[in-house]
């Protein structure tokens, strides 16, 4: 081997330490920067020759400088992530939930419906008590006054929930924007032979960032590139393309503007798979809203406790008869198309425009019991079929009979009368005196449950937990409270007990009546505390996931720093190799340069 070969080598092994001290440095210098990977120098001998005899070596490069790096391991994490970000975001307002329907200080809505139900049984042991009558109708509104809190709580919470999906959506499409911006400098890199590493570091910590806002799953593109799409399939980023997500006037199912890609009019809302982006649908869509939503179940059972205790009322009689009853729910603006044939709401099932409890009507006959008084009644009926009849022949049937007359009010309302009863009071010589008296009725049975959906009688008006109030001619006036009913005596003739308390007694009874709700039959009480129980259900399971997911995305984050995170400790140790390499380089060139210098003085 020629001098000139000793100090060849001599030099590329001094080239070869200063790169890997060069590497070496550049860890030390970012073992703290987040999602660093440790940089590995990979030596290389540099190919044999033959000279004479026998073989030399000709000294060493560097191969390669690559990331050291578990690509199962960063998958794992971003599925993590993803998880970590749903659960994350359901937290947030699952605590919030809870708090609306929180019983705890005595005066939610299962606290005021036992006290509506105490003041009805009250009222049921002295009927004639003008401040018991008042207090039911007070802890009537007690009660609508909390179901339209919580309503209103439960509406605003799911606004602002609304709110940060778009804000979301507009972080989610710069973060898109930054990942394709990074894929073209590295395929601009690798094109042009340099190894980008910093740049992938840079991309891959983008990426967890990207896969705790939306499911996101790699596929490997051209020239080291990265092509990003939903686990459903949706493009997000590849070479060239980047997704731009943004609302649409699509509706979702529960009322909100769609989400949608690149402008087109479909509704990607369903298909957000993961994500803090999935966490927030999942509490707007389904934890509020949504056919199992809290905000659902607080209106089914409103909607139910509105109709049961009006359809009591409905078949109730005040004291001393009824004169006028005017409903408490607005008609709507559909008075001729028949009550089966009404539009309803896709979403709600309800009717649109037109009382809600009209979807309770069927084919039945009201039962009147009128005279001149209440010890002079007899009996009247009216077949009613809402399959044939709209609301305005309804009113027609009713003033056709011979019990009571009927109209619509200017606030659009049915009004019943009694009709006035002319009878006479005697004779003198041929001449027949007669009197006019106003008449009474009460309606003794409506197995159409037309009244009590028109709220005739009824205790609460409304379509539900927004809008539903105690009856404002039983506020202005407690004598109007149904408190009792008719009844057949032994002769088949119609009864009325002044100081009776048989509708009382019914409405009360409603607080051990098993009804179904949301495919579950039991009282109000339970309904109600069943959903305060699934709240406290979803809360804590949510935490008790948030903590085992924790400590999985810990568990995957330490594999992967003691992976690919850099240890002080072990690069020291390559500190002190290759300075020592570089040292012993230093030493051969110095040895060489004296040998070459002692072949020239020979020469000489």
């Amino acid at each position: 081997m020629a001098i000139t070969d000793i100090l060849n080598s001599s030099k590329l092994g001094l080239f070869a330490s200063q790169g890997a001290l060069k590497v070496t440095s550049h860890n030390i210098a970012n073992a703290n920067t987040p999602g660093y990977s440790r940089q590995v120098v990979s030596l290389a001998a540099n190919p044999k020759s033959i000279f004479g005899s026998g073989v030399g070596g000709e000294g060493v490069q560097i191969s390669d400088v690559g990331r050291k790096v578990d690509e199962l391991i960063d998958r794992q994490l971003q599925l993590s992530n993803s998880e970590s970000g749903r659960l994350d975001a359901r937290d947030r307002f699952l605590d919030q939930i809870e708090n609306v329907f929180n019983d705890l200080n005595g005066d939610g809505f299962a606290s005021r419906l036992e006290k509506f139900f105490d003041s009805v049984s009250s009222a049921a042991d002295n009927p004639a008590n003008t401040v018991a009558r008042a207090q039911v109708v007070s802890d009537a509104q007690s009660l609508t006054l909390q179901a339209n809190k919580m309503y209103s709580r439960l509406t605003e919470m799911a606004l602002p929930v609304d709110k940060e999906v778009t804000n979301q959506l507009s972080d989610l499409n710069s973060q898109l924007k930054n990942f394709r911006d990074i894929n073209v400098q590295i395929v601009r890199a690798n094109s042009a032979g340099t190894a980008p590493l910093d740049l992938l570091d840079q991309r891959q910590e983008l990426l967890n960032k990207l896969s705790g806002m939306i499911d996101v799953q790699v596929l490997a593109g051209a020239s080291g590139s990265m092509v990003l799409q939903t686990r459903s399939g949706q493009l997000l980023v590849d070479e060239k393309y980047v997704a731009q997500f943004s609302r649409n006037d699509r509706t979702t199912t529960t009322g909100f503007s769609g989400i949608g890609v690149d402008g087109q009019s479909f509704d990607f809302t369903s298909l957000v798979g993961g994500g803090t982006l999935k966490g927030l649908l999942e509490i707007r869509d389904q934890a509020i809203n949504g056919s199992g939503g809290y905000l659902t179940r607080l209106e089914s059972i409103v909607d139910e406790i509105r109709f049961q205790v009006n359809s009591i009322q409905s078949q109730s009689v005040a004291s001393g008869m009824n004169t006028t009853q005017t409903g408490v729910m607005n008609l709507g603006g559909d008075l001729s198309t028949s009550i089966g044939s009404l539009v309803t709401d896709a979403r709600s099932g309800k009717y649109q425009g037109s009382p809600t409890d009209l979807s309770r009507v069927q084919k039945g006959e009201i039962t009147f019991a009128y005279g001149p008084n209440a010890d002079n009644l007899t009996w009247a009926t009216v077949q009613i079929d809402p399959a044939t009849q709209s609301l305005t022949q309804i009113k027609n049937l009713l003033n056709a009979s011979l019990a009571v007359s009927a109209t619509i009010t200017p606030d659009n309302r049915l009004q019943i009368s009694s009709k006035p009863v002319t009878s006479t009071t005697g004779t003198t010589g041929t001449a027949t005196t007669t009197t006019t008296s106003p008449g009474v009725y009460g309606v003794v049975s409506d197995t159409s449950n037309i009244l009590a959906a028109l709220g005739i009688g009824a205790m609460f008006g409304g379509n539900g937990a927004q809008d539903m109030v105690a009856n404002p001619e039983l506020l202005r006036d407690t004598n109007q409270l149904p408190v009792s009913q008719v009844y057949k005596d032994v002769n088949g003739v119609p009864r009325f007990d002044d100081a009776g308390n048989s509708g009382l007694m019914a409405l009360g009874a409603l607080r051990t009546v098993n009804f179904t709700i949301v495919g579950h039959a039991t009282t109000f009480s339970r309904h109600y505390a069943d959903i305060v129980g699934d709240i406290g259900v979803d809360g804590r399971q949510n935490k008790e996931s948030i903590v085992a997911q924790k400590s999985t995305t810990d568990f995957l984050q330490q594999t992967r720093d003691s992976v690919s995170g850099v240890s002080m400790e072990e690069e020291l140790t390559d500190l002190v190799k290759f300075q020592r390499a570089f040292q012993a380089s230093s030493k051969m060139v110095s040895i060489t340069d004296e040998l070459l210098q002692s072949i020239i003085g020979m020469a000489r």
